[in-house]
């Protein structure tokens, strides 16, 4: 193979791949199967990572919320530090920004009280996506987020507590 079709290969590849180019009979003869949306999506915005740490004070709540278009995924791991089974209540959650006078779109992709998660999102629609803690216990909880993929930004908002202020 000459040093031009080394450097053309990965590009035809990619190419491939992405729907731009058809496959090549001779790969479909060797067995090569095409791929579909659900294993491979290219991105428009460049892949980045960023942790997030904060500390909760009993009965205190915050929401880290991360910019995701559709389709687009994002892998994450979180940690608390302080708090005991069932003293931590998380709501891992999406909705779109829909302009005023549109319905917003709200799914949940988990819920309850635990003291670490990880996993990984394609989104299924254009908006925020993150998650709400609230420390249930008697002392501060410290939380450590990161997540890492294709999406625009990372914001933490604190949450005002009920008869609190």
């Amino acid at each position: 193979m000459g040093a031009r079709h080394f450097f053309l290969a990965p590009l035809l590849g990619a190419l491939a791949l992405s729907g731009t180019a058809s496959m090549a009979a001779e790969d479909l003869d060797k067995g090569v199967e095409p791929v579909g949306p659900a294993n491979y999506r290219p991105a428009e915005t460049r892949l980045r990572s960023d942790t997030v740490k904060l500390v909760l004070k009993p009965e205190e709540q915050v929401e880290v919320k991360t910019l995701l278009a559709e389709g687009q995924v994002i892998t994450y791991q979180w940690t608390s530090k302080g708090a005991q089974e069932g003293e931590l209540y998380v709501d891992f959650h999406g909705h779109t920004l829909p302009p005023p006078g549109q319905k917003e779109r709200v799914v949940r992709y988990a819920e309850g009280e635990h003291t670490a998660g990880r996993g990984a999102i394609v989104a299924p629609l254009t908006g925020e996506h993150g998650w709400f803690w609230l420390n249930m216990g008697t002392k501060p909880v410290t939380i450590e987020l990161r997540v890492s993929g294709f999406h625009t930004k990372v914001e933490q908002h604190r949450v005002q507590t009920p008869g609190k202020s």
